[in-house]
């Protein structure tokens, strides 16, 4: 295993703010995470799971079975043959189950904007914010796009129970695994080139000139990155390196870390018993008009702020997702970017506790163009690929890189950018490792 970064766990893995004090990693939330992947027995699970549609929309539950068969398995292929017709044969079937009333449900509910879906079921417009967010987090729409209903329901329909202690608790046991299996991990390790010979791969070039020989590759990175930067273009069909350029990566998610020497107070709005708070603004509307600032390459406020809190040995940090900051590759525009997400941090938590500056070790702000830099995340989306209904199934990253197999004999990909989404499931790799040891 060769990790770029000198730590493991790509977006899970620890983020140093300063001496003391690291925040857990950029996505927190393993309630995605499947249990009933094989081979890691360290993960300890907290007890109970709870939709946040549970006083909503009762029918998700009853969506969950058929939902959960077509993301844990492998996309349904575009040209189906042999074997392929048995998959979509179960498909169907866990389709036919729903019944004609809740299957005519899911057509309709799919193609919604998750701010008309929850028009329906809710009128408090805060709440109805706070139930939308998982389906425009760091996506490059507001929740009056078509398509996100879909992104809501997928999300809400694969949550379970949180490991116990997190992702760093999850990082920590996959690498316990690794290492029991006889796997070489290598941190601070980057790849500079995958070398093809005669329509197969042949060597992994490292940054330094070290080259190992292989026949067999499962990446993991951005799809964009292993087509359009690691493989020469001698090596490319046309199609693909089309189809590779037009996959839609656009981030609009800023990180934000604040070392704090003592706890922030409780407050009404952020209770001591919560660890985590979801701060919006004006309802979807609100979010809306953000969003529309976005989309021109601006920052609107207020910023939805996603806040998480953790403590640590020298006091606490509090862990901050800012919501439709675009990116832009503008150094200077990034530099006031920082500066005005910073500000509006700042500010708002002033509200919650009036004494926090006094408790400010360091702060840490990445934009989108950071979060490029730091995480291979192209174009600084969080997801790898963006979570559109255009870019899902069959169609994750693209055509003719869907299903984890590439036009490149023994590449294949396993990323957050591939079936079924960029959340911290393990399914993308767990799907494409088994794919990759079918065909060998």
């Amino acid at each position: 295993l060769l990790e770029a970064r000198d730590v493991l766990g790509g977006r899970c893995a620890p983020v140093p703010i300063c001496p003391g004090f690291e925040a857990p990693g950029l996505l927190e939330d393993t309630s995605t995470f499947r249990a009933e992947i094989d081979g890691v027995t360290a993960i300890e699970y907290r007890t109970g799971r709870k939709t946040i549609f549970d006083s909503a929309d009762p029918v998700v539950e009853r969506f969950r079975p058929a939902i959960r068969q077509l993301l844990d398995e492998p996309p349904p292929p575009l040209a189906p043959r042999g074997g392929d017709l048995w998959q979509l044969g179960k498909l169907g079937l866990a389709l036919r189950r729903l019944g004609r009333r809740d299957m005519l449900e899911l057509l309709r509910v799919l193609p919604m904007s998750v701010a008309d879906w929850l028009g329906e079921h809710v009128d408090d417009p805060v709440r109805a914010e706070t139930l939308a967010y998982p389906a425009v987090m760091g996506g490059f729409f507001g929740p009056r796009a078509a398509g996100t209903a879909a992104a809501l329901l997928f999300h809400e329909c694969v949550r379970d129970r949180p490991v116990e202690g997190g992702a760093p608790a999850l990082v920590r046991a996959l690498e316990g695994a690794c290492r029991e299996a006889g796997v070489q991990l290598r941190a601070g390790t980057a790849v500079q080139g995958i070398r093809v010979r005669r329509g197969r791969v042949a060597e992994v070039v490292l940054q330094g000139g070290e080259t190992l020989a292989t026949g067999t590759v499962l990446a993991c990175c951005h799809p964009r990155t292993v087509v359009l930067d690691l493989l020469h273009p001698a090596d490319l069909p046309v199609r693909l390196e089309d189809q590779a350029r037009c996959i839609r990566t656009r981030g609009t998610a800023a990180k934000v870390h604040l070392a704090l020497r003592s706890p922030l107070e409780p407050s009404e709005r952020w209770p001591a018993e919560d660890q985590r708070l979801l701060w919006g603004g004006d309802g979807l509307e609100g979010l809306e008009r953000t969003f529309d600032a976005a989309k021109y390459g601006e920052i609107s406020r207020p910023l939805l702020l996603d806040l998480s809190r953790h403590r640590c040995s020298d006091g606490e940090v509090v862990s901050i997702w800012a919501h439709c900051v675009p990116y832009r590759a503008d150094e200077q525009w990034n530099r006031q970017a920082r500066g005005a997400v910073e500000q509006e941090v700042r500010q708002r938590l002033r509200t919650l506790d009036p004494a926090v500056e006094e408790k400010v070790e360091a702060v840490q702000v990445l934009t989108p163009r950071d979060l490029e830099r730091e995480f291979g995340l192209v174009g600084g989306q969080i997801f790898h690929v963006e979570r559109t209904l255009d870019q899902s199934l069959m169609l994750r990253p693209c055509a003719l890189l869907a299903r984890y197999r590439t036009p490149i004999d023994g590449l294949y990909l396993g990323g957050a950018g591939c079936h079924p989404g960029g959340e911290i499931s393990g399914m993308p790799g767990w799907l494409g490792a088994n794919t990759m040891m079918s065909d060998e």
